[in-house]
């Protein structure tokens, strides 16, 4: 009554829609930095709270909304970590744009008062990746399976090039965003992290502990066989990206998702079938797929590399370990696929002729490690290795925040850290790894690729529209 009473003087000739429109915009204003945003409508909602439309109403440009309701100390710790890497990134158009963020008590009577986390962000009215896929049918054309993974692959390189590298680690087709400027982008960063752990020497104790940990902060379907199965002792790193992009992959390959109904022991086997009717794609999505969901961390390709590949993915002879090509065969052959029904389209069994990339290097520098010594101390020391960050201020083309500014690459280390960060089999000491990373540039590896080198065609429009509780022996990167 009070809000109707408020509004009588400026409500003459609206209807009552409108009047009540009015109200709740009024009843849903709120401060972000300097910024004042009215509600509009509501997008979204999940676990976390609820995510809405908003204008500002100084210029009357639209934003995202997150509300996220904190109702404990841990809850309220994980939307603080989401906010902290959001403002630490480097402006990137493949990453969602960040605009601020306010927190805000809710007073409740016989209750503790709860407190909302509010971030606002960049507004993508293009939808998720699985509604492209419902526009298409489920059978995406090759080009928008090839401009979606180039996308999520650069926002992903971005990521681990930060210093230390960051781990998003819920990479999956609801967080990969379409904006109004036509390009995806990685959105929801309630998971990541920026360690990497090394289970070599851990306990069982800890290795519970850590499994535990690995399992509340990661969607299961995405989840990779060093997450599901921590006591095969691989190592957690920016490799758990990866192969996340490779469930992302399969989907959009097949309208599917590779693990949808497998048990946990499938994915730690690497255990999928290929649909027999397999879309008319290059022969080569398949092959990148399989190398990205290799089961080993250690022999997945590294965000550089992938990024390198789909660069060129029109000119190139796509080049994969063998023993890739071996686990290729052993899949089609179980998923009842033959080499003379398959000729032409992805699932053809024929190896690429010559090479034109090589392997990347194995060994992570600087990223914080989580060591265990024997008897299952924390081993002291990060270990890091001193590159020289890169030089080009202007790496990833212009920015999706600031379209009149390019975008910065602060907090970026060299290509021969990338390179190495595909995954290690322990504790590598710095020099070793930089020695191995050496050794794999000057055997020409790589072609010195950057974003800004590479150029797109106009994308067709589209219908618009935590802080993880540390492990025992878990370092901090302060």
């Amino acid at each position: 009554e009070n809000a109707v009473a408020l509004k009588v003087g400026s409500t003459k000739g609206l209807d009552m829609r409108q009047i009540l429109g009015l109200i709740g915009r009024e009843a849903s204003r709120h401060e972000i930095g300097e910024r004042e945003v009215v509600e509009e409508r509501h997008i979204s909602e999940g676990g976390f709270g609820y995510v809405s439309q908003v204008r500002d109403v100084a210029d009357g440009r639209v934003y995202a909304l997150k509300k996220i309701l904190c109702q404990d100390d841990e809850s309220f710790l994980s939307a603080q970590r989401e906010v902290e890497i959001l403002d630490n990134l480097p402006t990137h158009k493949n990453i969602v744009g960040f605009f601020g963020h306010s927190v805000v008590r809710r007073e409740s009577r016989g209750a503790r008062s709860e407190r909302q986390v509010l971030i606002l962000l960049e507004l993508c009215p293009g939808g998720h990746l699985l509604d492209l896929l419902d526009r298409h049918g489920g059978v995406l054309p090759e080009e928008e399976v090839l401009r979606a993974m180039t996308d999520v692959s650069e926002a992903v390189f971005c990521l681990h090039s930060h210093s230390p590298p960051i781990q998003h680690r819920d990479l999956k087709l609801e967080n990969i965003l379409r904006g109004e400027d036509g390009f995806w982008k990685v959105c929801d960063f309630g998971s990541w992290s920026d360690k990497h752990i090394d289970l070599t020497n851990a306990t069982p104790k800890q290795l519970s502990s850590i499994g535990e940990e690995l399992e509340r902060h990661t969607t299961m379907m995405y989840r990779p066989p060093e997450m599901v199965d921590v006591y095969q002792r691989f190592p957690v790193s920016c490799a758990v990206d990866i192969w996340m992009l490779g469930c992302v992959l399969f989907v959009l390959m097949f309208n599917h998702h590779p693990f949808q109904d497998a048990a946990a022991l499938a994915i730690r086997n690497g255990q999928f079938r290929i649909p027999t009717r397999s879309p008319a794609l290059r022969e080569g999505f398949l092959d990148l797929l399989v190398w990205l969901l290799s089961v080993d961390p250690r022999e997945r390709p590294n965000a550089r590399k992938i990024c390198s590949m789909l660069w060129q993915w029109h000119d190139l002879v796509l080049d994969v370990p063998q023993e890739v090509m071996e686990r290729k065969q052993e899949l089609m052959s179980r998923s009842g696929h033959s080499i003379s029904s398959t000729q032409g389209t992805v699932a053809d069994l024929s190896p690429p002729p010559s090479a034109s990339f090589g392997v990347a290097g194995v060994g992570v520098a600087g990223m914080p490690w989580v060591a265990f010594e024997e008897g299952g101390e924390s081993a002291g020391d990060d270990e890091w290795a001193d590159f020289q960050g890169f030089q080009n201020a202007d790496v990833h083309g212009e920015s999706c925040l600031a379209p009149t500014a390019g975008c910065t690459a602060h907090k970026m280390v060299s290509d021969e850290q990338v390179a190495d960060d595909a995954g290690s089999g322990g504790a590598v000491a710095a020099d070793a790894a930089l020695s191995e990373a050496s050794a794999f540039t000057d055997a020409g590896g790589l072609p010195d690729v950057t974003l800004n080198q590479k150029t797109r065609d106009d994308i067709p429009d589209e219908p618009s529209l935590s802080a993880p509780a540390e492990s025992p022996g878990e370092t901090t990167d302060d």
